[in-house]
């Protein structure tokens, strides 16, 4: 593993390099961070826990819980803090699960918020 201090963005951020497939892990001041992980996907967890992950699909989660989908196959939903899913196209609300939550470099202090489970 490698690391080093870098300006980037809006504030000093920690960037750190690792050989178990992640790569770019970055921490900044605020305590938010981001990584771009061995399945390709990009995680950007902000300072107060909301997140997004940019891959086959793109979920935003907000720090209330709430979350919204759109996918590679088709499939678009939004769902708020209770888990109501207010609108959905290309699915069934009944198919419908709340994005795993992304893992969390050792080097982190801000935890990622839990998105709600669609009723």
């Amino acid at each position: 593993m490698y690391g080093g201090d870098s300006e980037a963005g809006l504030g000093k951020c920690t960037r750190w390099g690792v050989s178990n497939g992640y790569k770019l892990i970055e921490i900044k001041s605020d305590g938010s961070w981001s990584y771009h992980a061995p399945n390709g996907d990009i995680v950007q967890v902000r300072a107060d826990g909301s997140w997004e992950r940019v891959g086959n699909s793109v979920v935003e989660v907000d720090a209330d819980g709430s979350w919204t989908i759109q996918s590679n196959n088709g499939l678009q939903a939004t769902v708020d803090a209770s888990g109501e899913v207010t609108s959905i196209v290309g699915g069934e609300k009944g198919d419908l699960k709340a994005p795993k939550v992304p893992a969390k470099p050792a080097q982190a202090k801000v935890n990622p918020v839990k998105p709600a489970q669609p009723k």
